[in-house]
């Protein structure tokens, strides 16, 4: 993935530098036009000029800098994520994680004990396979935002234009988004094994492994909707979402 991320890195970069330099020129033609026409003043059509130019010098940074910017913020929010959980787990390795707790698990198991021991394997089966949809839920995610990562730089160079500036403006808003959405799913997975942790270091009675059950099953759920409730609060469609949840009701 990497390789191929480095090849596809140029030629998004130099599309969206294209699409960057004939928004601009297009811009400066419309502010060209508007001058001639003798429909703006000479101190509004300076502070346009120089709008347009910071403009254009601000996107092409980004667009130069994208992809480094973009996983430097990524990866700074991940480490943070780490130091809150005191480094005890990594969003890098749900499913060896959820290895460990079987194994701990197992080692509840005794002879002496059917029936918890009964309760126990149906406690790892459950958390094989939640472990799994974990694991594949944050495949998804850093899958999800590498492709959407790089085909956004293209996006980049809408931002010559005000009037398709917008374009570039949610292109760096989604590079929040995903960050503060992998932020929020490293938190929501250590406090999770810590508790599973807990929960499966105690004794082998029947109320800690339906405990232990329940909260293997709720994991996912939560996994999949706290981070995109994050995500979707920064790229603004949560707040989309909740106000026509809103304007429904009120109909």
């Amino acid at each position: 993935c990497d390789d191929r991320k480095q090849t596809w890195k140029p030629v998004l970069r130099g599309y969206s530098l294209v699409i960057l330099k004939w928004l601009v020129i297009l811009e400066g033609g419309w502010l060209g036009i508007r001058t001639a026409l003798g429909r703006e003043q000479i101190p509004d059509i300076v502070q346009q000029f120089v709008v347009i130019l910071l403009a254009a010098s601000f996107f092409a940074a980004v667009i130069n800098n994208y992809s480094e910017w973009a996983w430097n913020l990524i990866n700074g929010l991940k480490q943070i994520g780490l130091e809150l959980s005191s480094g005890e787990f990594s969003s890098d390795s749900p499913f060896i994680t959820g290895l460990e707790l079987i194994k701990l698990i197992f080692g509840k198991m005794s002879f002496t004990s059917p029936v918890d021991s009964l309760g126990l394997l149906i406690a790892a089966l459950v958390i094989l396979v939640c472990f799994s949809l974990i694991s594949a839920q944050c495949v998804l995610v850093k899958c999800e935002a590498m492709l959407s990562m790089m085909a956004a730089m293209v996006l980049l160079g809408f931002g010559g234009s005000a009037f398709t500036r917008d374009y570039a403006t949610n292109a760096i808003r989604y590079v929040v988004s995903v960050a503060f959405k992998l932020f929020v799913l490293q938190h929501v997975l250590a406090n999770s094994y810590r508790f599973l942790h807990e929960v499966t270091s105690d004794t082998a009675h029947l109320p800690a492994i339906f405990t232990l059950i329940g909260a293997a099953l709720i994991l996912p759920l939560h996994v999949t909707a706290t981070p995109d409730a994050v995500s979707g609060l920064i790229s603004g469609s949560h707040v989309c979402r909740a106000s026509v949840c809103a304007r429904e009701a009120s109909t």
